[in-house]
C-alpha cells in the first residue's frame, strides 16, 4: 500500500495541504496570497485592479511573459484581477467601475470660471491669474480699452483669457482678446451683463513669452444714464503648459488704462 512506502513526514505534509485546501477562504485573502505568490515579483506589492478579461487574455497570449501562469484556474485569475473585489487605486484621473471590475476613464468634470479644469487630475482649480479693472468714465458712453502685458513662463504653451462684466443692466458689452505678434485669439464677449458668468474661455497657443491682452468696452449712443459711465470687470488670464495645466506667471502689467 502507498502509506507503507511513503515516509511519515511526507504523508503528514500532504494531509495538512489537503486540509488547508478544503477549508473555505476569504476571497480577499485568497486573491492577495495568489497575487503575492504569482505576480508580485514582476508587478510589485502595490498592485492595481484590472478587469478579468484583460488578465485572462494576457495569460493566454503570453503578454509580457505571463503565459507561464496557464495552469491557474479561472477562479484564481478572477480573484487576482479583482483583488477580491477591492482594487487599491486607479491611475489618475481614471476611476474604478465596480460593475465592470475595471479602471475606466472618469467623466470629464465641467468647471465654471474662474476655475479651470486640470486635465491631469480631472479637477477644477482656480485660475492662476485673475485681475479686476474699470473701463470708461463717468457719464460717458464712449468706447474704451484697457491693455495688459502678460509674460508666460518658459514652460508655457498657451494663454487663455475670459472676462466678466460686473455691472448689471448696462447696455455696453465687454470683450477680451489675447495677441502675440501677428497672432490673435478669438474675441470673447460677455453678452449678458451682471449674470456672474464669464465669457467663453479663448486660447492662443503661441508658446512662452510676451502676450498682449486687450479688454474692450463697446460704445453706447442711446439715452439713459444707466447705460453710460464706468464699467467694472474681472478677467481670467491663464498661462498653461502643453497638458493644459495652469502655470503661475508674473502679475500682468497694465499698459493702457481707459
Amino acid at each position: 500500500m502507498l502509506y507503507k512506502t511513503m515516509p511519515l513526514a511526507l504523508i503528514t505534509g500532504l494531509l495538512i495541504i489537503l486540509t488547508m485546501l478544503a477549508l473555505p477562504q476569504n476571497a480577499n485573502a485568497r486573491a492577495t496570497g495568489d497575487y503575492n505568490y504569482y505576480c508580485s515579483d514582476c508587478h510589485g506589492s502595490n498592485k492595481l485592479g484590472v478587469d478579468t478579461f484583460r488578465l485572462h487574455n494576457a495569460i493566454n497570449s503570453n503578454r509580457g511573459g505571463m503565459g507561464f501562469l496557464y495552469y491557474l484556474t479561472a477562479a484564481q485569475i478572477d480573484d487576482i484581477a479583482m483583488q477580491g473585489g477591492n482594487p487599491t487605486t486607479c491611475p489618475t484621473p481614471n476611476t474604478w467601475n465596480s460593475s465592470g471590475s475595471a479602471c475606466v476613464a472618469a467623466p470629464i468634470v465641467v468647471c465654471s470660471l474662474p476655475t479651470i479644469r486640470n486635465p491631469v487630475n480631472n479637477k477644477c482649480v482656480k485660475a492662476t491669474t485673475i485681475i479686476s479693472g474699470t473701463l470708461g468714465s463717468k457719464d460717458s458712453g464712449l468706447a474704451a480699452t484697457d491693455v495688459y502685458a502678460v509674460k508666460c513662463p518658459s514652460s508655457s504653451q498657451s494663454l487663455s483669457v475670459a472676462v466678466l462684466d460686473m455691472a448689471a443692466v448696462q447696455a455696453p458689452l465687454i470683450s477680451i482678446q489675447a495677441t502675440k505678434n501677428s497672432a490673435a485669439s478669438k474675441l470673447s464677449t460677455d453678452t449678458i451683463n451682471g449674470d456672474k458668468l464669464y465669457s467663453p474661455l479663448k486660447k492662443l497657443a503661441k508658446g512662452a513669452g510676451n502676450y498682449k491682452v486687450t479688454v474692450n468696452k463697446s460704445a453706447y449712443t442711446g439715452t439713459g444714464v444707466i447705460n453710460n459711465g464706468i464699467q467694472i470687470y474681472n478677467a481670467v488670464l491663464s498661462c498653461q503648459n502643453a497638458s493644459g495645466v495652469n502655470i503661475n506667471s508674473p502679475k500682468p502689467v497694465i499698459t493702457q488704462n481707459q
